[in-house]
């Protein structure tokens, strides 16, 4: 069972008087998630699956019903996919008010369903948490001798553990972080448990929320998205591609981002750097489901993908690490100048670039031109060459390999 670095903050919940949500795309490990909490406590665990018609007889006459089945004493509830209870809120609320000393996770895959129940009347009564794939350290976890998690990013790592990471990266570059993937080493049975991720997700979310008529052109659409990972986002030009209104390119964009296997990523709005491209880049929540989404599983030197591949991969981990109170956006203005992503914490800045490799420590012109604006603190080139620490204006430029992506909202934090 891989350790989760969100189980902590998870468990730290449990003596708290809200409902602990744990929201994301389907089959990222929150069920696992949840099952593990309620081990670790030591409470008597009562677990119900709300996409299960033996499971949700036991909320057949609602409050009532369900304290029937748990009986008294201090225990813990998990409810998957809690969105598919009429009025799931009502019943949190009820329950809350009756028994203070239940504790109470629930665990959802759309976050239109979820938006539902979860009103503005839900404030104060739950707490929700984001749950990815795993991490780039999670799934090396077991892999290789160094503990990515502690690991000090200005510190270089050890020859040959770094050549260990660069191939696992190659691996999870490709194959990406699903957990159900993390025990599975043959390569068919990946390939088979990503597509049957996909079609899951298709049959179960997507369905839920767009027409049967829609469903065949949404599949299309995933399939364009997926091509054009790392481009920017050009609503009239899919719309034409595809033989699609703007309206549709809208509703089925809503659609995703909403199941969570898309994120718009902008630009970063609060620079006054003029003529800023406000549309926003593609990027997938995990690179294994977009490869089988593409039909496409070379390796990255095989491929003319790889490079926006690595980008995507370090997006997520560096959306992984973030945190609550670091945004990620991008850089670009329309007279060419771009810088990968921008990380803001209480408008401070760290800039990253990512380059597949470098011969000597050579700044990108983007990053020297706003380093010296006074809400810039630094920035972070990720490379496979190059581990080593510059000054330039009075500011920290960090050259690190992208096996250590995750550490840079750390460093973020560190400057501000």
């Amino acid at each position: 069972m891989i350790e989760r670095t969100i189980m902590n903050k998870l468990i730290g919940e449990l003596e708290k008087p809200f409902v602990s949500v744990l929201i994301g795309p389907r089959q990222v490990g929150k069920t696992i998630l949840m099952k593990m909490i309620g081990e670790r406590t030591g409470l008597n665990v009562t677990h119900l699956d709300l996409e299960n018609p033996l499971d949700t007889v036991v909320l057949r006459d609602g409050m009532t019903s369900l304290l029937n089945e748990v009986g008294d004493g201090r225990r813990v509830i998990l409810f998957d996919e809690f969105h598919r209870y009429p009025d799931a809120l009502k019943l949190f609320k009820q329950l809350q008010d009756a028994r203070p000393d239940l504790k109470m996770y629930a665990s959802g895959s759309s976050s239109i369903e979820v938006h539902a129940h979860l009103r503005e009347s839900a404030v104060g009564r739950v707490r929700r948490t984001r749950i990815f794939p795993l991490s780039f350290p999670e799934w090396c976890a077991g892999r290789c001798d160094i503990d990515l998690l502690d690991h000090d990013p200005k510190a270089p790592l050890p020859p040959r553990a770094s050549a260990r990471l660069d191939s696992l990266l190659a691996e999870f570059t490709i194959w990406g972080g699903m957990p159900e993937l993390a025990g599975i080493e043959n390569e068919t049975e990946r390939r088979e448990a990503l597509q049957d991720i996909c079609a899951l997700y298709l049959e179960k979310d997507v369905r839920s929320l767009l027409r049967d008529e829609d469903i065949l052109r949404f599949n299309e659409f995933l399939r364009l998205l997926s091509i054009r990972l790392g481009q920017m986002m050009n609503k009239s030009e899919i719309g034409r591609e595809l033989g699609i209104t703007a309206r549709h390119v809208e509703k089925s964009l809503l659609v995703m981002a909403h199941t969570f296997v898309y994120r718009p990523v902008t630009t970063d709005y609060a620079n006054p750097t003029k003529r800023l491209v406000k549309a926003p880049k593609i990027y997938w929540y995990d690179n294994g489901v977009r490869n089988s989404l593409v039909k496409d599983f070379r390796g990255l030197h095989e491929r003319p993908d790889g490079g926006q591949l690595l980008e995507n991969h370090v997006f997520n981990e560096l959306d992984k690490a973030a945190g609550v109170d670091t945004e990620v956006h991008l850089h670009r203005t329309k007279d060419g100048q771009e810088i990968d992503f921008v990380l803001e914490r209480d408008r401070q800045k760290l800039l990253v670039e990512v380059k597949s490799t470098l011969t000597r420590p050579t700044v990108p012109r983007a990053i020297r031109d706003l380093l010296g604006r006074d809400d810039t603190v630094g920035a972070a080139v990720l490379n496979k060459s190059l581990h080593r620490r510059l000054d330039l204006d009075g500011k920290p430029v960090f050259f690190l390999p992208p096996t250590l992506a995750h550490t840079v909202p750390g460093l973020l934090r560190q400057l501000t």
